[in-house]
C-alpha cells in the first residue's frame, strides 16, 4: 500500500479535526541535477521511464526513512524538492538536525547515479528552521486535498535559498534554540551553515495503522489502482497562484471541483519557494480527450471566479508522470521541463493574467484568443522561451456543453455565464 498521505493528516480525520496548528522544526530539501536527469532519460523511451524510476527510488527511500526515523513526516513534494516536519518534542530541533546530516551524508556517498546511458550527478542543499506550522484539510465532494504552511516552512524555504549544493543552511532561530549542541558558520544574518550537531539517540516511532479506505477521499481511483512506478506522457502542466487572504481556503475547494468538471487531476496545494499555488496536471495519470482546450477552459474558470486573484502559468510536452517517494510516503506526480516551464511562467506572469506556452497555443489558436508576448529568459532554460497571454474563447459554447463530464449542472452553467460576460 502506497502511502499518498501524511498519517498526521489521516490520523486527524480520524478525529473529526480538519485544521490546527503546532510547533515543529520544519527541513526544506532541494534535489540538484533532477531535471537534466529526466529529460536526458526521455530520450530513452520506455527504458529510460524503468531507470528513472528506479534512481528515484534509490534516492528517496534511504532520505525519507531518516526523516521518519527522527520523528518527523514529509508534508509535501514539489518536482525534485519536498518538505518534511518534526512536531515538538523535547531534543525536538535535534531531531530534524540530526535527520539533515544524516540526508546530506547520504548525497555525500551516493551522488553518482549510473545507468547504461550515462552517469548523473546529484546533490541536495537543505534549509532547517522552527515555528508554527498551520495545517487545514479542503473538504470536497469529489476530492479532498491538505495543505502545511506556516513560518518553519517558510523559513526553511529561505535558508534552502541561502545554500549552495552540498550545504546545510539553518536560521538565528534554530540555531539559539540548540545553543551549544551544533558547530555553525555565521553567513549573512540571520543565516548560518551548520557544520556538525550533537548526535542524540533516535526516538522510539510507532507510526499507528490507518485503514486504506481513508486514503480513497484524498486520491483518485486511478491513481491508486496504478501499477506502473513511472511513464513518459505528454501532458499540461497547469500552476495556479494565489494570494493568501482569509478567503483562499473557500477558493481552493472551488478550483479543486473545477479540476475535475474539466477532466483535470488536482495534484497538490503548496506553500513553498513559489509562495501559495495549486498544481493541476491534464493527460496524467490517464489520457484525455482534447487536453488543450480543456485545460484552458479550466484556466478560465479559475480566472472567472468572483473575488479571486490570481496568475496562471500553464505549459506542455513529455514529462516523466509517477511515483515520487518511497513506500514509506510517496506521492504521484510530474516531472521534467515542462512542468518547471509551468510554474516559470506563473511566476512571471502579472496578476490577472495566464501565460500558456507555444505548443498550447498551437493547438487552440483557431478556437481561443491570445496575445504572443514575445520571448522571456526562464530559469533554467539556455533561450528565450515563447510565451502567450490567454484571454478568452472566441466562441461561448464550450467543446464538452453536451457531454459534462463529473461536474454538477449548476457549475456548467455558472461558468457558461461568466465566459458570455468576457
Amino acid at each position: 500500500m502506497k502511502n499518498l498521505v501524511p498519517r498526521f493528516i489521516l490520523e486527524q480525520v480520524l478525529q473529526k479535526n480538519y485544521a490546527g496548528d503546532f510547533s515543529a522544526s520544519a527541513i526544506f530539501i532541494d534535489i540538484s541535477g533532477f531535471t537534466k536527469m529526466t529529460q536526458k532519460l526521455m530520450e530513452t523511451g520506455k527504458e529510460g521511464a524503468e531507470i528513472l524510476s528506479d534512481i528515484i527510488n534509490e534516492i528517496y527511500t534511504p532520505a525519507i526513512q531518516t526523516i521518519y526515523d527522527w520523528n518527523g513526516f514529509i508534508t509535501a513534494f514539489a518536482g525534485d524538492a519536498f518538505t518534511a516536519v518534526f512536531p515538538d518534542k523535547s531534543s525536538q530541533p535535534l531531531f530534524a538536525l540530526n535527520a539533515a546530516s544524516k540526508i546530506q551524508h547520504l548525497f555525500e556517498q551516493a551522488n553518482r547515479k549510473n545507468s547504461r546511458f550515462e552517469q548523473f550527478q546529484l546533490s541536495a542543499k537543505l534549509g532547517v528552521s522552527y515555528g508554527n506550522v498551520r495545517w487545514k484539510i479542503i473538504k470536497s465532494d469529489c476530492q479532498n486535498a491538505y495543505f502545511f504552511r506556516g513560518e518553519a516552512i517558510e523559513n526553511s524555504v529561505a535558508c534552502e535559498q541561502n545554500a549552495t549544493a552540498g550545504e546545510i543552511v539553518i536560521d538565528e532561530k534554530i540555531a539559539e534554540i540548540v545553543g551549544k549542541s551544533i558547530e555553525a558558520t555565521r553567513q549573512t544574518a540571520p543565516f548560518y551553515q551548520l557544520e556538525s550537531c550533537q548526535h542524540i539517540e533516535k526516538p522510539l516511532v510507532k507510526w499507528p495503522a490507518v485503514s486504506p479506505e481513508l486514503y480513497n477521499d484524498f486520491v483518485p481511483e486511478p491513481i491508486l489502482n496504478l501499477n506502473i512506478k513511472g511513464e513518459f506522457r505528454n501532458i499540461v502542466s497547469c500552476f495556479v497562484a494565489f494570494h493568501e487572504d482569509e478567503n483562499f481556503g473557500q477558493y481552493l475547494g472551488e478550483i479543486l471541483n473545477l479540476s475535475h468538471s474539466f477532466g483535470g487531476y488536482f495534484n497538490k496545494i503548496d506553500f513553498s519557494d513559489k509562495g501559495g499555488n495549486v498544481l493541476v496536471l491534464f493527460g496524467a495519470p490517464t489520457g484525455t480527450e482534447k487536453m488543450f482546450a480543456r485545460a484552458c477552459d479550466f484556466a478560465l474558470a479559475v480566472y472567472s471566479l468572483k473575488g479571486f486573484k490570481t496568475r496562471i502559468g500553464m505549459a506542455s510536452g513529455s514529462a516523466f508522470t509517477g511515483f515520487v517517494g518511497s513506500q514509506l510516503r510517496s506521492e504521484y506526480t510530474a516531472l521534467g521541463a515542462v512542468v518547471n516551464l509551468s510554474v516559470r511562467f506563473m511566476t512571471q506572469a502579472e496578476w490577472g493574467n495566464i501565460y500558456i506556452g507555444q505548443e498550447i497555443y498551437r493547438n487552440i489558436e483557431k478556437a481561443y484568443k491570445a496575445k504572443c508576448l514575445g520571448g522571456i529568459h526562464c530559469k533554467g532554460f539556455a533561450y528565450e522561451v515563447p510565451v502567450y497571454r490567454l484571454e478568452q474563447q472566441r466562441k461561448t459554447n464550450l467543446f464538452f456543453a453536451g457531454k459534462l463530464v463529473g461536474r454538477k449542472q449548476e457549475l456548467h452553467e455558472r461558468f457558461l455565464e461568466m465566459l458570455t460576460k468576457l
